[in-house]
């Protein structure tokens, strides 16, 4: 999944080259390489970490860095007639996939989560 999302990422800094070339998209291009690069790097650190809390915390920071780039992508993919819209496209249905994804993770460190705060409990 960490390869994944690094090739994620060098695949949304490309689109930002590409969207800098385009003089209206230029100062937007800072939110979508922010949010290309944080998800990944958010998780390169949620798999260093051991407690199962701060898993969750960090994986639902993925997941909020992921919906920005989804947003953007519908954004720069809607109204716009770019020479990369294929390109953009395959990046939603990326984005999309990635997001799946990390709602599963989630989802069963979730059910991990349970047991270890239902034993605190006693």
């Amino acid at each position: 999944m960490e390869d994944r999302l690094i090739g994620f990422s060098i695949r949304i800094v490309n689109l930002g080259c590409k969207l800098q070339a385009v003089s209206e998209l230029a100062p937007s291009c800072h939110h979508i390489l922010r949010s290309g690069l944080s998800s990944a790097m958010y998780y390169g650190d949620a798999v260093n970490l051991s407690s199962l809390p701060d898993l969750t915390k960090k994986l639902h920071s993925v997941l909020a860095e992921l919906r920005k780039i989804q947003l953007w992508l519908e954004l720069f993919g809607s109204d716009f007639q770019l020479p990369f819209q294929q390109e953009i496209e395959g990046l939603r249905e990326e984005n999309a996939e990635l997001i799946a994804l990390i709602l599963k993770e989630t989802g069963s460190v979730r059910k991990k989560l349970k047991p270890e705060i239902a034993g605190k409990d006693q």
